[in-house]
């Protein structure tokens, strides 16, 4: 309370302000009324988030009521045929995952996260957010703070308890479905199954997965699988076991090097880049660095002496006793992500418009000089770094005019030749100088476009080229849309400079008739300075993360734009989609 110092001859002590008092009065009711407002503001939010869900709730279950009927009424046997029509509609429109129905110790994981075109909208996204968002300050209104940061101390230990019974196997040796005859398996049943000897330290093991509901335990030490424990298993078509073990190997101890590198700075011998201070001794073997998600791409050699320039991690993993396990891993773990990301690249963006505007501009200012074939030639979309292709499938079948071309390093291409969707593809180059094929007729189009673009023949409209995002001299230049998915956050500015500058010199070698050339980044977008994601993990962790082991960073829009500049593109702007995966996009600059 402040207070104001009164003259008094014959105390001289400070006598508290009447105005003072008349403020802290005032102060508190005002905090009274503010508290009361924001009682008001949750509870009518509450309502409206309430409502709305309701809402869902009951729209999904009239949309599905003839398939209840029949079940109920017994016209149907109510056999797993019946119900997983349900449940697959309710995971396709509402992104749900469904599963186990405990009560009939049954589980539906093996059918979660099947592929379907459909996602949630966005007004339903929008809701779990702001639901996501109220119980996070509804936690931090009522779990006091140092509570709070001893739960983020520790939950490093759930990554270990993951990864102890993801390397175990303890997942794929309890079954999914319950046997009639034995039930759930027992803890000493998982042990010898697993080959543990420490049959309390496993149960240990186990009910601390329990505590944050990853398995189930049920009467006499027995467990199955919860909704979120299947995903451990290696037979998941959405399996998250490579990626448990990619994150807690390598990349985890990684971290133990952040504070020297914080020191050191980019500039010291180890590049800023943790990995390279942890494991110092990955690079004595030649490796190859990468910008791909799937593989790998630049060759380079570091002795112990020498001042690193990038991540030593990619090297490691391109080790030959590394390929068969780590690389395995590496690659799995993202093609989980890619499948769950594509969807909303390719839907929350309008592909089918871009294609038809580079073609409408083409045509506009080719001239009779250069002939008809200029004119008539497709669209042609460029998967820089694309691995093995998911991405590019998907904006061909969502597109059934436009080409595309593929391009990795030379193993990739040779892995991705094998692929259903590339059927009939028996050409590699290794040059810029393919061009693709002529376009199909209509029909096959239109049957093209039906499709995921995951089982089907492209071969008439790809091309697959081999070489180094890293050597302008291999990028194909005849595209007119440049795709960089999950790329430039591989590396730092400098470098993110000089692969866009690759781009635009192999697109002017060509010297093409073309209005513009167009690069679609598909990476995380920060939020702005003094603000955060609410993204599951926040992007602030990828951010970290990439510099721990890679030297890269996540950007914001106004990071984008600064490299894009000094490539010589202009930002044009970000679309953000309903998944974690953005598309950032700018044309090459008028020279």
């Amino acid at each position: 309370m402040k207070t104001q110092k009164v003259s008094s001859k014959h105390t001289g002590t400070a006598i508290p302000s009447p105005k003072a008092g008349r403020l802290k009065q005032q102060h508190t009711k005002q905090r009274q009324s503010s508290t009361a407002l924001k009682i008001v503001e949750c509870a009518l939010t509450t309502s409206v988030l309430i409502a709305v869900l309701v809402a869902v709730l009951a729209f999904s279950v009239c949309y599905s009521l003839p398939t209840c009927r029949r079940v109920l009424s017994g016209d149907a046997d109510g056999s797993d045929g019946e119900w997983l029509g349900l449940v697959h509609w309710f995971e396709a429109a509402f992104g749900l995952s469904l599963g186990p129905l405990s009560g009939e110790g049954r589980a539906l994981g093996d059918l979660v996260m099947r592929p379907s075109p459909l996602l949630p909208p966005r007004w339903l996204t929008r809701t779990v957010d702001y639901l996501v968002r109220f119980n996070e300050i509804i936690t931090g209104l009522l779990v006091p703070p140092q509570m709070q940061l001893s739960s983020h101390i520790t939950d490093f230990l759930k990554n270990r308890a993951l990864y102890a019974a993801t390397t175990l196997g303890v997942a794929d040796v309890i079954p999914v479905y319950k046997s009639k005859d034995s039930g759930w398996p027992t803890v000493e049943e998982i042990a010898n199954a697993t080959k543990v000897k420490d049959v309390d330290g496993l149960y240990r093991l186990m009910r601390m997965l329990c505590s944050f509901d990853v398995f189930v335990e049920y009467e006499g030490s027995r467990f199955s699988h919860s909704r979120t424990s299947v995903f451990l298993r290696s037979d998941h078509p959405a399996t998250h076991k490579h990626m448990i073990i990619t994150l807690g190997e390598e990349q985890y101890e990684s971290w133990n090097g952040i504070v020297q590198a914080l020191r050191e700075g980019p500039k010291g011998k180890h590049a800023g880049i943790p990995y390279n201070i942890v494991f110092p001794k990955n690079a004595e073997l030649e490796g190859k660095q990468s910008g791909s998600l799937e593989q790998t791409t630049t060759t380079t050699t570091t002795t112990e002496d020498e001042k690193d320039e990038s991540s030593r991690y990619w090297a490691f993993l391109n080790r030959p006793e590394n390929t068969a396990t780590k690389l395995h891993h590496f690659q799995r773990m993202f093609e989980i992500i890619s499948a769950v990301a594509t969807p909303p690249l390719r839907y929350d963006y309008d592909w089918k418009g871009l294609v038809a505007q580079l073609a409408q501009q083409r045509t506009r200012r080719v001239g009779k000089s250069e002939g008809q074939g200029e004119r008539e030639r497709p669209v042609v979309i460029a998967d820089i770094g694309g691995g093995l292709g998911s991405v590019l499938a998907a904006l061909l079948a969502e597109v059934p005019e436009a080409h595309g071309i593929l391009f990795d390093q030379a193993e990739v291409i040779a892995h991705a030749q094998k692929l259903p969707r590339w059927t009939g593809f028996n050409n590699t180059s290794s040059t810029h100088q393919q061009q693709p094929q002529q376009p199909q007729q209509p029909q096959q189009q239109q049957q093209q476009h039906n499709t995921q673009g995951n089982n089907h023949d492209f071969s008439k409209r790809i091309q697959l080229v081999a070489g180094s995002f890293l050597d302008a001299d291999t990028i194909p230049g005849t595209a007119d849309v440049y795709v960089l998915r999950m790329i430039l956050h591989d590396w730092n500015d400098e470098a993110c400079v000089q692969i866009l500058r690759n781009i635009r010199a192999a697109w002017q070698r060509e010297k093409r008739v073309v209005s513009e050339v167009r690069v679609m980044v598909m990476d995380a977008v920060l939020s702005p300075k003094g603000s955060y994601s609410r993204m599951m993990p926040p992007y602030e962790f990828g951010d970290m993360h990439m510099l721990a082991t890679l030297g890269g960073k996540e950007r914001t829009e106004k990071q984008f734009e600064e490299i894009f500049d000094a490539a010589g593109f202009e930002y044009i702007g970000t679309t953000f989609t309903r998944g974690f995966m953005h598309i950032v996009e700018a044309v090459a600059k008028a020279t």
